[in-house]
């Protein structure tokens, strides 16, 4: 996706350097034109005032005369057309520069951003955590990692949108399943450990898709089953907002 902006942004900069080129080439033939015309009329205009002022027009050639008016129709034409061209440019001097504004917002978006990248308000410790509901996308992040790591799966569940409910219900009766089994239970153990194990979360990023859809990347920060140092791990989620309420509606595709 970001390859593809980027292809995209490059072949508008290329067009509007050939428009500008190719304006300025016309501008500068207009110009001579203009200018050429303008000399023929200040000649015609000159054998006009040496002749008798009191025979005035009359002293001139119907020819002359007719010679002179298409010169200035042609000379007010090509005025026109250069208002024209300098209006062109002036409007594809301001697409080149929102283009440069528009490129480096998506140089910026493209950034990694790190744990260390987080502002102070995005930073959420274990010990700040509670249920918040789900009235804004952070509250439900939050309520959904402290329902996890409280084994709490009717919150859990709750946290997510109608269409994800049901895989994640499976998932929750599939990992009870297998903790019963012997051959998995040490490395669902484990895994169930290493949940509950989270001592914070930080939002790195929001992008929002709508007013009622919003990219959210998360890192988050635990201590090792083996108690050997941290586990960190970086999310991106998808939240809706269902009936007034925002909810985690996936993963986000990769490259977004």
């Amino acid at each position: 996706m970001t390859q593809l902006k980027v292809m995209v942004a490059a072949v508008v900069a290329c067009g509007a350097a050939t428009v500008l080129w190719l304006q300025h080439s016309r501008n500068e033939k207009l110009r001579r034109d203009n200018e050429v015309l303008r000399g023929a009329v200040a000649e015609l205009d000159s054998i006009h005032r040496t002749r008798d002022p009191v025979v005035g027009s009359e002293s001139l050639t119907r020819g002359q005369l007719d010679e002179l008016l298409k010169l200035r129709e042609e000379a007010a034409r090509l005025g026109e057309q250069t208002n024209q061209i300098s209006a062109l440019v002036e409007a594809n001097q301001k697409l080149a520069a929102s283009l440069k504004v528009i490129q480096g917002s998506q140089r910026d978006a493209s950034k990694k951003k790190g744990p260390e990248d987080a502002l102070p308000q995005d930073i959420h410790p274990r010990d700040s955590w509670a249920f918040r509901g789900f009235a804004t996308p952070e509250a439900t992040l939050e309520s959904a990692i402290w329902a996890d790591v409280n084994g709490d799966a009717a919150r859990s569940l709750e946290a997510y949108s109608p269409e994800e409910q049901p895989e994640m219900q499976k998932a929750m009766e599939t990992m009870q399943r297998r903790m019963k089994d012997p051959h998995f239970a040490a490395d669902e153990a484990e895994y169930a450990t290493r949940s509950m194990s989270i001592t914070e979360f930080r939002i790195l990023d929001r992008r929002s898709v709508s007013d009622d859809e919003m990219v959210v990347t998360i890192y988050l920060a635990g201590r090792r089953v083996n108690g050997s140092g941290l586990d960190e791990d970086t999310v991106r989620s998808v939240l809706k907002k269902i009936d007034g309420q925002w909810k985690l509606s996936g993963g986000a595709p990769p490259g977004e």
